[in-house]
Parts: C-alpha cells; structure tokens; sequence
C-alpha cells in the first residue's frame, strides 16, 4: 500500500531504537497506526524513547497526519510511558480488540 512508515533512530552507528507502523484513513481524518516501538534497554529510562517519540510525532505533524493511535497492555511501564507523552486511553470507545486462536 506504500503507507507504511518506519524509522530507526541510530547514534554513532548504533542502534537505539525503530519504531514500526502506517498512515491510514479514518472517519476524522488521517492517523498513524503505531504498531510496534523499541527502546534497546541500554538506552530505557535515559529520554531517548521521549526523545524518538517526539521526532515521530514532529515528522506526523509535517506530513498532515492528525492523531498517532497504538494498542499496549494496561498497567504496564509501555502505558505510563504513552501516557505521560499526551496519549489518551480510549478504552471500549473506538475499537475493539479480538483474538483467535489458530490451534
């Protein structure tokens, strides 16, 4: 679909962290389905994962892309993390999620 945007934020040539995920439509507009973000441990708790969510947010902004939308566990460091960068929980209001085992 040529929606998908990722990144990978690197310092010296290593590797800190990516962050996987696309630009889709939606009834208000267009957002960016966060699917997966990684913050290598060496580099957690230190601002580089505050620091690479707000490029993506920035880069989101320029492009025209109103809302970033992502689904984490609750009560989990991921969640606090979200949280305190400005993301809303939106429990039971927009989506649904559902599993299916294969077995």
């Amino acid at each position: 679909m040529n929606t998908n945007h990722c990144y990978l934020y690197k310092q010296d040539d290593q590797i800190i962290g990516a962050a996987l995920g696309f630009v889709k439509p939606w009834h208000q507009g267009i957002e960016y389905q966060l699917d997966n973000f990684f913050v290598s441990p060496a580099f957690q708790k230190k601002g580089y994962g505050s620091e690479f969510l707000k490029a993506i947010k920035a880069d989101m902004h320029k492009i025209g892309v109103g809302n970033i939308i992502l689904e984490t566990n609750k009560e989990t460091p991921a969640e606090h993390f979200y949280l305190k960068h400005g993301f809303l929980s939106e429990t039971n209001t927009r989506a649904l999620t559902l599993v299916c085992d294969v077995n």
